[in-house]
């Protein structure tokens, strides 16, 4: 009797059950869809991470790192060090040199480049 009750409840609810077994398992692909793509882009920012360090002339030659929005401005021990045409290769649109500041645009980037930064120092 239990048997027949569960297999009439099956069937009747057919419908509702593979619904839910569809959106429980798009639940999963997006959850790991995005998980995914924060590992890429968390990848793309090491990289451009250590290639802006490289054309900076190497983090020893970095006074100081901050952002504010786009920008980066950064304070350098040796400015001849500072590879201008590697920076303009990485995507930073405009180099300003005040002083002792350089403010790079870098765009949406800046914040993630000086927290790693400071997470490494």
């Amino acid at each position: 009797m239990i048997h027949l009750d569960f297999v009439n409840f099956i069937r009747e609810n057919a419908f509702y059950i593979v619904l839910a077994l569809v959106i429980i398992i798009a639940i999963i692909v997006t959850i790991l869809l995005v998980r995914n793509n924060k590992k890429k882009a968390q990848s793309a920012n090491d990289t451009l991470f250590n290639s802006l360090l490289e054309a900076l002339g190497g983090k020893d030659n970095i006074l100081s790192l901050s952002a504010k929005m786009s920008r980066l401005t950064v304070s350098l021990k040796n400015e001849d060090l500072l590879d201008v045409n590697k920076v303009k290769e990485l995507g930073v649109t405009r180099i300003l040199r005040m002083s002792k500041k350089i403010i790079l645009l870098i765009g949406q980037q800046a914040s993630e480049i000086e927290k790693k930064f400071k997470s490494d120092n």
